[in-house]
C-alpha cells in the first residue's frame, strides 16, 4: 500500500504549472478510480500545521493546531480550489456562495446561516464570507470565497464548539490575510 505522503509528493511533482493561481493539484487512487483534489498553497500560520493525511482525505489543504495529535481536533482551517471548467453548474462566485448557503441551510441540522464580515487577502482583494452557527449541536463554520484565475477558492474555519470557533478565529483571519496570488 502506498503512503499518503508518497502519493502527495508524486502528485505535486506531476502537477505542472498552475493556471494563474498557486494551486496544488493532487491525485489519489480511490475505490472508483483516481480522485483529484486541488487546493491553494496556504501561507504559514503561527500555531497551525498542515495535516497531509486529512488534506488528502477531505480534498482540501487542512491545517490543525500545531500541538494536536493524530485524531479528532476541535478546529480545522482549510483551503480548497474548485476548477471552474469542472464546476459546470456554477457560473459565478455569487452562484457558488448562494449554492453553499442553500446547502448549509438544507443540511438536515438546524443552523443559522448569515453573512459574515468580509476579509481581505494578503494582496488586498476582498473575500465574501458566510458564518454557519448550529442551533443545537453541530459544527461552527466561517467560510470565505475568492475568485482567482480559473479557480474559485474557498477558505474555512470549522470548529466543534463556539469556544473552539472563537479561539481559532485569529488563526483563520491570519490565514486569509497572508494568502496572496
Amino acid at each position: 500500500m502506498r503512503s499518503p505522503l508518497m502519493i502527495l509528493a508524486c502528485s505535486l511533482a506531476l502537477a505542472g504549472p498552475p493556471a494563474r493561481a498557486a494551486v496544488e493539484k493532487n491525485a489519489v487512487a480511490g475505490a472508483d478510480g483516481i480522485v483529484m483534489s486541488w487546493w491553494p498553497r496556504l501561507p504559514e500560520v503561527p500555531g497551525w500545521r498542515q495535516d497531509p493525511v486529512a488534506s488528502l482525505q477531505y480534498g482540501a489543504s487542512a491545517l490543525v493546531p500545531a500541538g494536536a495529535d493524530a485524531g479528532p481536533v476541535d478546529a480545522v482551517l482549510y483551503g480548497k480550489a474548485q476548477y471552474k471548467p469542472r464546476a459546470a453548474d456554477v457560473h459565478s462566485l455569487e452562484e457558488l456562495i448562494a449554492r453553499d448557503r442553500r446547502d448549509f441551510a438544507e443540511s438536515g441540522d438546524p443552523v443559522h446561516v448569515k453573512d459574515s464580515a468580509g476579509l481581505r487577502s494578503g494582496d488586498g482583494r476582498p473575500l465574501a464570507c458566510l458564518q454557519v452557527e448550529p442551533q443545537e449541536q453541530g459544527r461552527w463554520l466561517r467560510v470565505c470565497y475568492l475568485e482567482e484565475g480559473d479557480y474559485y477558492l474557498v477558505f474555512a474555519l470549522s470548529a466543534r464548539s463556539a469556544a473552539a470557533f472563537r479561539g481559532s478565529m485569529k488563526g483563520f483571519e491570519t490565514l486569509v490575510a497572508r494568502y496572496h496570488e
